[in-house]
């Protein structure tokens, strides 16, 4: 088998395994958090023979509040789901998923601050908008984000819990990343239909209402479900198979940097990212690699209207096409 097929079957092994894990948290909420008869529910099961045709049939380990699934990979590495949260490479033991020596970097044991995947582009990042548990930024789907935060506070935050503020550059490289992935698109492939923007409905009034499979879409005004219209999907995959939210939409993300007007496009509007104005720099340094705009869901540019404004990412819950994972706004200074 060439390189090629085998990276092709890694791959749907791990969508399918990411697929799996929606499907289990769906099963959760409506069995009360028992995974007593998982293994009997009709998608599970369904899920569970098309990984086994690629593979082998994945190993689980499942308690009535826990479970553990890992399916093997091309090479001797494992793709691992559990009800922690945990998805990347692992296998099971005593109903969760240990990562592999070879996995890259470990978030799975960061001690503070909720739930951190791998981005697989060298740093740990949190699954979900930080919100403030005991005064500390924790990424958990419980609750609202936090907000009416500085960029100061933003990164006094992030230090309290031993981490730090995300920058442009490792913002830009999770939004180009998922726009080289193919299930990010609307129409599966890489390119074709719109990226998701998420909770950005321009007749919300509000943060989503909840976090979570039954709140996967924005519907409506202020309204979500499990089902709907891609472009207001609230989750994007990375290319090693991590699931993130709300990295467009819901609200404003700061970055840790600030902008020069030296560097940084200054016109006081709103802009697309295949304006002349950003051609020189901006789209280089924050931008899609791909010729996107706010029609193909990317997102626009605000220009740098003082000198020392901070990065500002994603959009807020009302933005419409305003929203993207390339959005980039510097209205507002950094206290």
């Amino acid at each position: 088998m060439s390189g090629i097929q085998e990276s092709a079957k890694d791959s749907r092994i791990k969508a399918e395994m990411n697929q799996l894990r929606t499907v289990i948290e769906i099963y959760k909420a409506s069995h009360s958090g028992d995974y007593t008869n998982l293994m009997s529910d009709p998608e599970v099961s369904s899920l569970i023979e098309d990984i086994t045709t690629q593979s082998e049939e994945p190993n689980s380990s499942i308690s009535n509040n826990a479970y553990c699934i890992d399916s093997s990979l091309s090479s001797t590495q494992s793709w691992c789901i559990d009800s922690i949260g945990y998805s990347g490479i692992g296998d099971c033991s005593n109903y969760q998923c240990i990562p592999s020596s070879t996995s890259g970097i470990s978030c799975y044991s960061l001690s503070q601050g909720g739930e951190w995947i791998d981005s697989g582009l060298g740093f740990c990042v949190m699954k979900y908008e930080a919100k403030e548990v005991g005064g500390l930024a924790t990424s958990t789907p419980t609750g609202n984000p936090w907000i009416n935060i500085n960029q100061d506070q933003a990164r006094t935050a992030c230090q309290a819990i031993g981490a730090q503020l995300i920058t442009n550059a490792q913002w830009t490289a999770l939004a180009r990343n998922i726009e080289t992935t193919a299930s990010n698109w609307s129409n599966g492939v890489v390119g074709s239909g719109v990226l998701a923007r998420g909770w950005a409905a321009s007749n919300n009034s509000a943060v989503a209402t909840s976090t979570g499979p039954s709140c996967l879409y924005n519907t409506g005004a202020d309204a979500c479900d499990s089902t709907g219209n891609h472009l207001y999907k609230r989750t994007h995959t990375l290319s090693n198979g991590q699931t993130i939210w709300d990295l467009s939409g819901n609200v404003w993300e700061w970055n840790n940097d600030t902008c020069s007007q030296t560097n940084w496009h200054n016109g006081a509007s709103w802009i697309e990212w295949n304006n002349a104005y950003l051609s020189d720099y901006e789209k280089t340094n924050a931008g899609p690699l791909g010729n996107y705009t706010s029609a193909n869901g990317a997102g626009r540019y605000y220009g740098c209207t003082a000198n020392g404004n901070g990065f500002l990412r994603g959009g807020y819950w009302n933005d419409g096409d305003y929203a993207g994972v390339f959005t980039l706004s510097f209205e507002l200074c950094a206290v």
